[in-house]
C-alpha cells in the first residue's frame, strides 16, 4: 500500500506556486536503510537558465546534504537504496485582465510565459527491485531563473518527513 502526503505552498501574489508530493511504501522499515548511492541526474528544460550542469549539481548537492543530515551515509558498492532524480519543464502562456485606461475603467489582456518545473527524486531497493519511495516537487513562475532558487527548499521539504515511520 502506498500512502501519499500533500505539502503545498502557494505564493500567487509573486506569480509562484510550489508543490511537494511524497510517496513510500507503507510495508517498507525505513529504518533499515543507512547507505545510499546517486545516480546520474536527468536534468532537460527548453529554459537554458534549468537547462544547465550548474542546475544539476544544485539538485546532487541538496540530495546529498539532506539525506547527510538524516544519517546516511554514501556508499560506493552494495548501497541499501539507490537514489535518483530527474528534472524537467515545460512552458505555457498565461493571460489575464487588468485595469487600463483612464482611472482603470477599462482592462487590458495581458499574456506572459509561465515555466512550469518538476523535480522527481526516487529511491529504489536494489533487493526488492522496486521504487520505495518518492517525491515529486512542482514550481510554477513566470521566471525561470527564480525557479532555480526553490530547488533547495524543494528537496528540504521532499526529504522533511524522511524516514516515514512504520503504520503499526
Amino acid at each position: 500500500m502506498i500512502r501519499t502526503f500533500f505539502l503545498v505552498l502557494g505564493i500567487a501574489s509573486a506569480g509562484y506556486g510550489q508543490k511537494v508530493q511524497v510517496e513510500f511504501d507503507e510495508s517498507i522499515d525505513f529504518s533499515k536503510y543507512k547507505t545510499y548511492s546517486l545516480q546520474a541526474g536527468q536534468v532537460r528544460s527548453t529554459r537554458p537558465e534549468l537547462d544547465s550542469t550548474l542546475v544539476d549539481k544544485k539538485i546532487r548537492n541538496a540530495v546529498i546534504a539532506r539525506l547527510s543530515a538524516k544519517g546516511m551515509q554514501e556508499a560506493e558498492t552494495n548501497a541499501d537504496v539507490v537514489v535518483g532524480y530527474r528534472m524537467g519543464s515545460k512552458d505555457r502562456r498565461e493571460t489575464e485582465s487588468v485595469p487600463a485606461g483612464r482611472r482603470g475603467m477599462r482592462t487590458k489582456r495581458v499574456s506572459y510565459r509561465v515555466t512550469d518545473a518538476t523535480l522527481t527524486i526516487t529511491m529504489r531497493d536494489p533487493a526488492l527491485k522496486e521504487v520505495v519511495w518518492q517525491a515529486i516537487a512542482t514550481d510554477t513562475g513566470r521566471d525561470a531563473s527564480k525557479l532555480e532558487e526553490h530547488i533547495n527548499k524543494d528537496v528540504e521539504k521532499a526529504f522533511k518527513d524522511y524516514p516515514p515511520k512504520k503504520k503499526k
